[in-house]
């Protein structure tokens, strides 16, 4: 296992990662006073054609390189078992997922896609959301056996389930044409919470683990 400087990184990435993705998508309102945090999605934000798109998707892929740099850095931090190295990777793919979606496959706006990037789009939110809900499971069970992590197991089975729980919410209120930015909200915000609660644990823990170091190579010695 890593020194707390690993758990430190995952911290600082966990937590910016959270409030980048906030910040961005709360200002979408502000640079396009018609966009509704209500009714739109928030791949609306950087569709094809929006008139957001170049302020934010530089934010948006700042936010999945940082969903990186946490799974990488919790990662250094347990110790490597298969089981979290799936965990890891899932992290991973969710967030390559989520830089296609702002790239190369943006959301064909105001409705069903009609192009190749619109259907790509759809087919990457899929992968981006299997792998979310699968990674919190795994996580769930690989914190159980990572010293310094094992109380975030419980929190990250109640995040994967109350993603399952809200998805379902989105699909139907986007078929249903109302309410489908609320509705996509309830379900994108488990993710972020667990970002959020998981990277401020892991950067007071890793400041617990510091001053917890000395004392014990002391008593060895």
């Amino acid at each position: 296992m890593e020194s707390p400087q690993a758990l430190r990184w995952a911290g600082y990435f966990g937590v910016a990662a959270a409030v980048i993705y906030v910040l961005a998508t709360a200002g979408g309102s502000l640079l396009d006073p018609t966009y509704s945090q209500v009714r739109q999605h928030v791949s609306d934000l950087t569709a094809t054609g929006a008139i957001t798109r170049d302020e934010l998707s530089p934010f948006y892929l700042l936010y999945n390189a940082s969903v990186i740099g946490f799974a990488v850095s919790l990662y250094r931090f347990s110790e490597r078992t298969v089981l979290f190295r799936f965990a890891t990777g899932l992290l991973v793919l969710n967030a390559f997922a989520g830089v296609m979606m702002v790239t190369w496959l943006t959301e064909d706006l105001g409705g069903a896609p009609t192009t190749f990037a619109g259907t790509g789009h759809i087919v990457f939110a899929t992968v981006s959301s299997l792998a979310i809900v699968s990674a919190s499971i795994l996580f769930g069970f690989a914190f159980r056996r990572t010293p310094g992590l094992r109380s975030m197991s419980t929190f990250s089975f109640a995040i994967g389930a109350a993603f399952v729980v809200a998805a379902p919410f989105a699909i139907i209120a986007t078929a249903a044409n109302s309410y489908a930015g609320l509705a996509e909200r309830a379900a994108i915000a488990p993710f972020i919470i667990w970002l959020l609660v998981l990277g401020a644990y892991a950067w007071v823990k890793s400041g617990q683990i510091a001053d917890t170091e000395p004392k014990s190579r002391a008593s060895v010695a």
